[in-house]
């Protein structure tokens, strides 16, 4: 079974094949592709060829972020604060903060000047 979800394009309403349309008679199960042709977006109306298939963001996994966070700190070829990683990066800020104090237990980075860090190996 086909288990992707897709997205109206006009109002944002997310078909998912776990649950189906049951107020229009779909069962939970059916796959967006066996949907009949004359089914609508429940929200707005907008016919089924108006639907996108939706994309599932992945999270980093941590090694992902350490890996992230250091290229951008050896990039930059100076300290940065958290604020200034996660703005390069593009990692929200929270993301940044957890992944930095475990590096920090860990010995991969290192404080040269309050409240910046650069590698611990350059």
């Amino acid at each position: 079974m086909e288990n992707k979800k897709y997205k109206c394009a006009k109002c944002g309403y997310t078909y998912d094949p776990e649950v189906g349309d049951p107020k229009h008679g779909i069962e939970p199960g059916t796959p967006f592709e066996e949907l009949p042709d004359d089914w609508k977006c429940p929200r707005c109306r907008k016919p089924k060829d108006q639907f996108v298939e939706k994309e599932e963001k992945k999270e980093p996994t941590y090694m992902e972020e350490k890996n992230v966070i250091l290229e951008a700190m050896k990039k930059a070829g100076e300290p940065l604060n958290a604020g200034k990683i996660a703005e390069l990066t593009g990692l929200d800020r929270k993301i940044v903060d957890k992944a930095m104090a475990a590096m920090k237990k860990e010995g991969s980075i290192v404080s040269p000047v309050r409240c910046k860090w650069e590698p611990a190996e350059k």
